[in-house]
Parts: structure tokens; sequence; C-alpha cells
């Protein structure tokens, strides 16, 4: 029951939190978009910085991992960020043709998150567990939606394809949660600390170089 009601909320609060932005696409210079912009980078970044790299090094701790490890999955998907984009812009200036994969790329990271997040939320048991773990979700999942949205918005995707990507990312964590109340997920604390490292640099790519086509390292190299 608390599962079902968890599930429902979480839903209804990232798809309202993306409603906004993907209403009103790039063509819409107001100031309004520029300060959501702005906004998305900064949760994209502390995302990155704050939660999922803390996240990496914590699990380099507990599986007697070098933390060095962690940054160099970072950095490496970073640049590699850095090269699609690259790649991206030589298609579209050879085809004429926009291309979205870093866009795509953030949407999947940010999906399987969530997933992960619904299966933690899922396995708590007791009351007073499960509620500090929705809260924590119910905390940041309006923030993701947001910052995701955002994220669209600026691209030439149509509305309903942006929709369709953006309803991936809600629901996720619902059927995390049903997961976690139906399987004993198996987990490893090396590939988990992997996946949160490749987080991390993907969300300060996004929070910082993508996009912005007067950067040095994207526009000169």
């Amino acid at each position: 029951m608390f599962q079902m009601l968890a599930a429902v909320l979480i839903f209804g609060v990232a798809f309202v939190a993306g409603i906004l932005p993907l209403s009103y696409k790039r063509h819409d210079c107001s100031l309004a978009f520029a300060a959501g912009e702005a906004l998305a980078c900064g949760i994209f970044l502390g995302a990155g910085m704050i939660h999922m790299l803390h996240h990496a090094l914590d699990l380099a701790v507990k599986a007697h991992i070098h933390s060095k490890e962690v940054s160099i999955w970072l950095a490496g998907t970073f640049l590699f960020m850095v090269l699609l984009e690259h790649i991206g812009r030589h298609v579209e200036e050879q085809h004429h043709q926009e291309t979205h994969t870093v866009v795509l790329v953030a949407t999947l990271i940010l999906s399987l998150h969530s997933l992960a997040s619904g299966v933690a939320l899922g396995m708590s048991h007791e009351v007073k567990t499960f509620l500090v773990v929705a809260i924590a979700i119910l905390s940041h999942k309006w923030a993701a939606g947001f910052a995701l949205a955002m994220l669209l918005s600026k691209t030439s995707l149509s509305s309903r394809v942006s929709w369709l990507w953006y309803g991936l990312f809600c629901t996720m964590t619902p059927l995390g949660i049903y997961a976690g109340t139906s399987i004993i997920p198996w987990s490893n604390e090396h590939l988990s600390m992997i996946a949160s490292a490749v987080a991390a640099g993907t969300f300060l790519y996004v929070g910082t170089l993508h996009g912005l086509k007067r950067a040095v390292l994207i526009d000169r190299c």
C-alpha cells in the first residue's frame, strides 16, 4: 500500500516538474527560460559532484578500491561526452541534421539512477526506513525532472518525442519500486561505483560544456 502510494506520488512530482520546460521549447529566449537553463545546469552539477561522485567514492572505500579509479572513470566519461559532441556537430555540418546523442545518454543515465532509487525504496520494509528513502527521492526528483526537461527542451526533438523520453524517466522509479518489492536485486559494489562515477562525469559535462558553442574546448578543441 505504501509502495503504491509512493510510486504514484513520485511519478506525479516528476511529471509536473517537466510540464513547463517541455511546453516552451528552446525558441523561447525569455529571461525566465535563461534562468531555468542556469538552474538546470546547477542541478546537474550538484547531482554529479555532490551526490554521484560522493556515492562513487563511498562505494570505492567499501569495496577497497583506490579512489583514483573513480577519477579515471569520471574523467574518461567527461572526455567521451566531449567526443560525442564533436562527432554530433560534424554530422550536423555534413548532413544538416541535428544529433541528440549527449541528451539521450543523459536521459538514460538519469532513468537508470531513478530505477536504482526505486529498487532501494521497494526493498525498504521498515516504515521509518521507507519514509526516509521516500522523502530523499521526492526531495530531488522534481529538480532532476526539471533539469532533464530543460535539457530536452533545448533540442529540436518534437514535443511528442521529448515527452516519450521524459516519460521513460518518470516511470523508472515506480518500476524500480515494483522490482524491489517483487525480486531480490543482484548488486555489486564495484559495478555500482563505476555506474556512479560515469553518471558524475556525464552530469559534469552536461552542466558545463554541453551546448556551449563558445566554450574553447568544444569550439576550438
